[in-house]
């Protein structure tokens, strides 16, 4: 007996809908999940964008601020090596920033510092600023004693004492004196491994020097022409300094301090006024015509001196002035020095101009995103 096989043929779809459904669902889902967690990365990319983007705003508000504190702060030492920021300095309202303790000092008025700006999600950006300061005072005097006039003419002792140092007018670099209010010998201070500038300089004619010329000492002692700077540059920068005077005619009784050696100012006499006591002072004194100054007691004084047209200095006591003195405005002009007064040449005493604030400047050489 043979067994028969029956077919049978099923006709209809049913069930196909089902299984389209179901891959129409699949693929929605898919599509709904891919979209979800583009929509999630786009936010994330967008979220952290912002906050990256905030950071390196606040970042660059706060070096900004370091910037103006810097230039005008007279209480900051920029000589100083590294140099201290003060814990007084704050944020500004609507930022967040974090400033450096310190700015490095690179040397030749060049320094670097490190802010960093915080935002959300503990997003941080660092910025790096580089940026000479320097100081609107004209660079590197001519001299020791620079007379930009005409008809210069300096009195010199006579005698003994030639062979001793630091002579009267001496372009040799000196060190500051250990202690800023210094007496008598202590004001003196040794002679630096750097190279020596004119001692005695003038702009356009030999000068007319009586006395032991000996009493001069430079690379050379004296130099006519050649120099960097000129009698208008001076002119110019004195009256610059004059309206932004910090003493003006200070008072003579007793002994003082003008100016000190990390806060130098800036002095004016316009008067005729006699210092009988022991002054110190740093910065900038200009003795303006008709002023006249009197100094029959002990003198220190580190930075520059400049006297305008027919205005005077002379000193009865001893005097021991570091950095360099200048003469400019004027027609037959003489230097007395019979006295016993030094002037030195001091590129310390001139270096530290750049704390007189009212006279900084900057300039930024540098500047990157050190989070990159």
């Amino acid at each position: 007996m043979r067994l028969r096989r029956t077919f049978r043929h099923v006709n209809n779809d049913r069930g196909m809908v089902l299984v389209v459904v179901l891959l129409l669902l699949s693929a929605l889902i898919i599509l709904g999940t891919t979209a979800i967690m583009q929509t999630s990365t786009d936010l994330k990319i967008s979220t952290n964008y912002k906050t990256s983007t905030q950071a390196f705003y606040d970042a660059d508000a706060g070096v900004q601020y370091m910037l103006a504190m810097i230039k005008n702060d007279s209480s900051i030492d920029m000589t100083a090596s590294p140099v201290p920021v003060p814990e007084s300095y704050i944020q500004e309202t609507g930022f967040d920033y974090t400033l450096p303790t310190s700015i490095t000092n690179l040397g030749s008025n060049k320094y670097r510092f490190q802010v960093t700006g915080n935002a959300g999600n503990n997003t941080k950006k660092t910025i790096e600023a580089t940026f000479l300061l320097t100081s609107l005072a004209p660079d590197d005097p001519d001299g020791a004693l620079g007379m930009y006039g005409d008809d210069s003419t300096v009195q010199l002792q006579n005698g003994g004492g030639k062979n001793s140092s630091p002579k009267a007018i001496d372009g040799k670099d000196y060190d500051l004196p250990t202690n800023f209010d210094c007496t008598g010998s202590g004001c003196q201070g040794s002679v630096t491994t750097n190279a020596p500038v004119p001692g005695l300089y003038t702009e356009d004619e030999t000068p007319t020097v009586t006395g032991d010329p000996e009493y001069i000492d430079g690379s050379p002692d004296v130099q006519s022409g050649g120099g960097s700077n000129t009698e208008q540059v001076w002119i110019d920068f004195a009256n610059l300094c004059i309206p932004l005077a910090d003493n003006t005619n200070p008072a003579t009784t007793g002994s003082g301090t003008v100016g000190m050696r990390t806060a130098p100012e800036i002095t004016v006499i316009d008067e005729v006024k006699t210092y009988a006591g022991s002054v110190d002072g740093a910065g900038i004194l200009i003795i303006k015509d008709p002023g006249a100054a009197h100094f029959t007691g002990t003198f220190h004084w580190e930075g520059l001196i400049i006297l305008l047209g027919g205005a005077t200095v002379d000193f009865s006591g001893s005097a021991y002035l570091y950095g360099a003195v200048v003469m400019a405005d004027y027609t037959s002009k003489t230097t007395d020095l019979t006295g016993s007064a030094n002037i030195m040449y001091s590129s310390s005493a001139l270096s530290n101009l750049v704390n007189i604030s009212k006279l900084r400047q900057i300039d930024i050489t540098s500047w990157r995103d050190e989070s990159l």
